[in-house]
């Protein structure tokens, strides 16, 4: 690497004024603007197919590249989009595990009797920060205005996407291992190993006639495996007495 000594440095102050400080004044302007936009270099592009992704083609460098083009607006759409069903996924991911989780660890079924916490899905966002201003616009009207680097947005928004996908999978695989560890413990405890599902039947005109409502909760499980053994035991004690 070069090094900078007193003699280069000198030669340098030897400079006219007018170059010396457009070189100060430009230095300082690549260190104070970052984020600055600059051109897109795609007016050498030659365009050789079509990707399913892009163009194919040969940029500037001579090299054979896929080269997709979308307005900036567009991308950011398409990632808030993205991350909104992410974001509905993992919910509903957690919201099915925390249930799991709250029964498999009820003292009914020799649970330690803690509940589980769903993560705030906002603390894990980490979006830039907003400045705001408040002022009068040339009608003299009073504004706020808000202003935010739409590049660090776009970092943001990839990253928390990489963050939901992870969180979905975790999640996923979690659901799985609670499930059948929360089989096991009904089945230990008296249970049948899934929900007890609602019981009727229909008319000729198609109306269901429910007889036996279903499981919503623990508590619905036990009373209705109560209910289920006191009726076994009196048909077995009328079947005996009728011997």
């Amino acid at each position: 690497m070069r090094s900078w000594n007193i003699v280069n440095f000198a030669r340098v102050l030897t400079l006219p004024l007018p170059l010396l400080l457009g070189m100060t004044f430009g230095s300082m302007l690549a260190c104070t603007t970052p984020n600055q936009v600059h051109e897109l270099e795609t007016k050498e592009f030659q365009q050789k197919g079509s990707a399913s992704d892009g163009k194919i083609g040969i940029n500037d460098k001579n090299q054979a590249v896929i080269l997709d083009n979308s307005a900036a607006q567009d991308d950011l759409a398409v990632l808030e989009l993205s991350n909104s069903h992410l974001r509905d996924e993992v919910e509903r991911e957690l919201t099915d595990l925390k249930a799991c989780e709250d029964q498999l660890n009820d003292q009914r079924l020799g649970g330690s009797g803690r509940t589980t916490q769903i993560p705030d899905m906002e603390a894990l966002r980490n979006d830039p920060e907003v400045k705001e201003d408040m002022g009068m616009d040339e009608n003299g009207d009073l504004r706020v205005t808000r202003e935010q680097s739409f590049e660090k947005r776009m970092k943001a928004e990839k990253k928390f996407s990489v963050t939901l996908k992870k969180m979905t999978k975790t999640a996923k695989s979690q659901l799985e291992t609670c499930d059948r560890q929360l089989t096991l413990a009904r089945e230990q405890h008296g249970l049948p190993g899934q929900r007890y599902k609602a019981t009727g039947y229909f008319t000729s005109d198609g109306t269901w006639v429910e007889t036996g409502h279903g499981e919503q909760n623990l508590g619905d499980a036990f009373e209705i495996s109560a209910k289920a053994k006191e009726k076994a035991k009196a048909k077995g004690k009328g079947t005996d007495e009728g011997q």
